[in-house]
């Protein structure tokens, strides 16, 4: 997929925000790409949506005992932007997945060149220019791919024991990779969010007499999310009630003034009211501190298991040439492959874009006396009344009003018998 997001997603960054991941499956299928010993049959990357290291500690006193992502430590991952010293999901996603550092709210494109962090070059791609991922390349050498998401649905769970969670899916994923040893296990985040700290203004006195019960304890007695307690104030917003909803559900006994507090920050913020909870009750009644409510541009770990795992700081776009390196393919080679310039290619006056319906644009190419119609976002192509299907999709940029197609579209319309671009490396 290839986007710039015009709207920013909604992200809870509460104390008990619901934890999302994201795992991606590339598994050998069919005829091997190379024999070669280095390259993996298998690569599964797990990525824990807006935490860091200050959450992977918080989650080990609440367990009690090592996570399954402590074995597999190996370094960290710099998650900066083209435009930002602090990523937003969309890039930091798009730099994993093509190996191109790029801007705030774009999708496997190419950044502009507005705006851009002065220590940055990005060279060999235009402004916008749409990139193939490690998945379409995986999928085109005869893998089967899989993406795997858990649902944005509001969540009664707090947040570390989310985390335990995802650990556990880690785990299990590092037993498949150590049976064999063919496979290549990475887990990182995509970014830290909250800036959550443990230890707040409240403990600088006593910080050093922190016990484990302590920070955990009322972590412990949390039976719903901050989410869930502002949606159970709806229709009786009064101190009573917050008093009565924090004590059943977190186990807190918290002062009138404090319960008038949280009312008063949720009139603050009408969008996120669940904001007001850990805005209000961290600093006094827990051990946890938080910077703010978006995301934070500090390091995040990096977990690696399997053949030529990676170690040490590593740039965000250096994780998806792990991967590349590990299934043996080459992403530019497969960019040139899949995402073609229409008008490069067949001239500026012989490809249109029709755009009368905004929602389902078509670009039309010209060639000799025939006519090509192209469905933007579609990997199909329509001549003489006949569709055929596509290896990839057609890309069009509204910023730069360029359509990008497969090369096999364009040997199609150039009547040229189809020849696969080599993208796997021997």
């Amino acid at each position: 997929m290839r986007i710039q997001m015009t709207k920013k997603r909604p992200i809870l960054r509460s104390l008990v925000r619901f934890l999302f991941f994201a795992l991606w499956v590339l598994t050998a299928w069919g005829i091997p790409v190379t024999t070669k010993a280095e390259a993996a049959k298998n690569v599964i990357v797990m990525i824990p949506d807006g935490c860091s290291f200050e959450q992977y500690t918080l989650a080990r006193w609440y367990k009690g005992s090592p996570l399954a992502m402590d074995t597999i430590l190996a370094g960290a991952v710099k998650t900066y932007t083209a435009d930002s010293v602090v990523a937003d999901s969309a890039p930091a996603a798009s730099a994993y997945a093509t190996g191109v550092r790029t801007s705030d709210k774009f999708i496997s494109v190419a950044p502009k060149t507005e705006g851009m962090l002065h220590s940055l070059k990005i060279s060999g791609y235009e402004p916008y220019q749409p990139l193939a991922t490690v998945l379409e390349a995986a999928k085109l050498t005869g893998r089967a791919v899989g993406v795997v998401s858990t649902s944005r649905v509001t969540h009664a769970t707090p947040v570390i024991s989310d985390l335990l969670i995802f650990d556990e899916a880690v785990r299990i994923a590092l037993d498949f990779a150590g049976l064999k040893g063919d496979t290549l296990l990475l887990v990182m985040p995509d970014h830290n969010t909250g800036g959550m700290s443990i230890g707040n203004w409240a403990t600088s006195q006593n910080y050093f007499q922190m016990k484990p019960d302590d920070l955990v304890g009322p972590l412990k007695k949390m039976k719903a999310s901050s989410f869930l307690l502002s949606k159970k104030l709806q229709g009786d917003s009064t101190p009573d009630r917050v008093i009565d909803i924090i004590r059943s559900y977190w186990g807190l006994n918290i002062t009138s003034e404090d319960a008038q507090k949280i009312l008063e920050k949720m009139a603050e913020y009408p969008k996120d009211p669940y904001y007001a909870f850990g805005e209000v009750l961290s600093p006094k009644y827990l051990y946890i501190g938080w910077s703010t409510h978006g995301h934070c541009g500090g390091d995040v770990p990096l977990g690696a298991f399997g053949p030529n795992r990676p170690s040490g700081l590593l740039d965000a776009p250096e994780i998806a040439q792990v991967v590349a390196e590990a299934l043996q393919v080459d992403l530019e080679a497969m960019t040139h492959r899949l995402l073609v310039d229409a008008s490069a290619e067949f001239g500026t006056g012989n490809v249109m874009i029709d755009s009368s319906d905004p929602d389902n644009s078509v670009i039309r190419i010209t060639h000799g006396e025939k006519v090509f119609l192209l469905p933007a976002n579609k990997n199909l192509i329509k001549s003489d009344d006949r569709v055929y299907p596509l290896e990839g999709v057609t890309i069009l940029i509204p910023e730069t009003q360029k359509a990008y197609i497969p090369r096999q579209a364009v040997e199609k319309i150039k009547g040229i018998r189809a020849v696969v671009t080599q993208i796997g490396r021997r």
